[in-house]
């Protein structure tokens, strides 16, 4: 295996702190125009309660910091449609989104992980529901 030159690594850094400085710049600009919107993604699926008394404080704890949530799980308690149903209703709420809090096990939840996949793709902010509400 080759291994990266110095130079190649700090050239990747270097990239990488660009796009998140304009990340964050974008947030910013969003805070300045009103709250920024922050959809949230966990596991449901074959959780007791489906999770949502997660996803009910995640949004409680978002909303006391000052974002405007985005709360998949405020669909209701009707579980019994198909997975595709409540995934696409997800999606349809991330593209409205500013960024991503996770909540614990989201990285085992095949709808969690499409989701983060998708924000990443967007260039959006995904990060731990910690680090969003310290």
């Amino acid at each position: 295996m080759i291994e990266p030159s110095d130079e190649e690594v700090r050239a990747v850094a270097r990239r990488q702190a660009e796009r998140w400085r304009g990340v964050l710049d974008r947030l910013a600009q969003y805070d300045q125009e009103g709250s920024v919107k922050i959809y949230i993604a966990g596991p449901m699926t074959g959780l007791p309660e489906s999770n949502f008394p997660a996803f009910a404080l995640a949004a409680e704890q978002l909303t006391a910091a000052g974002f405007t949530v985005l709360n998949p799980a405020d669909h209701g308690t009707d579980t019994s449609k198909p997975w595709h149903h409540y995934i696409r209703l997800g999606l349809r709420m991330l593209l409205d989104a500013d960024a991503v809090a996770t909540l614990p096990g989201w990285e085992v939840s095949r709808g969690a992980t499409l989701e983060v996949h998708t924000a990443h793709a967007l260039a959006m902010p995904v990060q731990p529901i910690a680090e969003w509400i310290r």
